[in-house]
């Protein structure tokens, strides 16, 4: 394309305008999960301040467990589940958060 994008536009060719939003994307996370590697349990920390729910999805996208999350800090036990690499979805009313997690 001779003389770039401005020529293009001046002659009036079609053009293609797409946006890309996240709304707050440097925001803090408001969930965090420990230890990543895991092998008998997962702490989940909840800050917001209402309930909220963690699934546990294996990479077939499959739910392998559910749990109804308070806000603080709970343990969960993670013991029966197999070996492998795994999503941690949290979903609260505000907010779905996902990070990958190992199980030892």
């Amino acid at each position: 394309m001779n003389n770039g994008i401005n020529a293009w536009i001046n002659a009036a060719y079609p053009t293609l305008t797409c946006y890309t939003a996240l709304e707050d994307l440097y925001a803090t996370k408001q969930f965090e999960l420990f230890p990543n590697p895991a092998s008998n349990f997962l702490n989940v920390n909840m800050e917001s301040e209402g309930a909220g729910k963690l699934f546990l999805i294996d990479l077939t996208g499959k739910v392998i467990r559910e749990e109804f999350l308070e806000p603080g800090l709970q343990y969960i036990d993670i013991s029966e589940i197999p070996k492998g690499l795994y999503i941690i979805k949290v979903q609260s009313d505000k907010v779905v958060y996902s990070e990958k997690i190992t199980i030892l």
